[in-house]
């Protein structure tokens, strides 16, 4: 499925990054292959295109791999490699500054291909509503509503409180949802 985390236990990631952090490519490559679709997902939702989230996905994992002997399970994986994920949008937005033209959207590429043109109006209608949201109220929408995280790992992911994020996201489904009712 398109929006879903996969299921990785704890104990065989734990295994997989000890044994990438003793140099083991192919270990690296197995981490990549279970984050890549969500670490996409998250940036293209945060930037609009997918050249651009492409990038700066590539350059998450380098990242990553360069700071992999850093990384201490203090937070979980998952909180860590969001961190990266999320320093490296604001980041880009800091030194490009550019202006994403809604025309220039794409949606991103799905496993199934055979998707109706009403539900791609509906996508491409929600996320130009989702991009007027502020930056916190993407992320919490993003990573509870989209990646399926609980609000104690969203917690983990941005330094926020877990209420705050609970708040946040009644506030911006409230938006959301008077932008698409107004919309109609």
């Amino acid at each position: 499925m398109f929006f879903s985390r996969g299921k990785q236990t704890s104990a065989s990631l734990n295994t997989l990054i000890a044994s990438a952090q003793n140099g083991n490519a192919e270990a690296f490559g197995e981490i990549y292959d279970q984050y890549i679709e969500r670490i996409y997902r998250f940036v293209y939702f945060k930037v609009g295109r997918k050249e651009i989230a492409e990038d700066l996905t590539q350059n998450i994992f380098m990242k990553a791999l360069e700071n992999l002997g850093k990384y201490r399970n203090e937070g979980g994986f998952d909180a860590w490699i969001f961190a990266i994920s999320r320093n490296t949008v604001i980041d880009y937005y800091r030194t490009k500054r550019a202006d994403i033209s809604l025309d220039l959207v794409k949606e991103p590429p799905a496993a199934d291909n055979t998707q109706s043109l009403e539900i791609k109006e509906e996508f491409e209608q929600v996320f130009k509503v989702l991009q007027d949201l502020s930056e916190a109220e993407q992320e919490v929408i993003i990573l509870h509503s989209i990646e399926q995280y609980s609000f104690s790992e969203i917690a983990e992911i941005t330094d926020r409180t877990e209420e705050y994020l609970r708040v946040l996201k009644h506030r911006a489904l409230k938006k959301l949802k008077e932008e698409l009712d107004y919309g109609k």
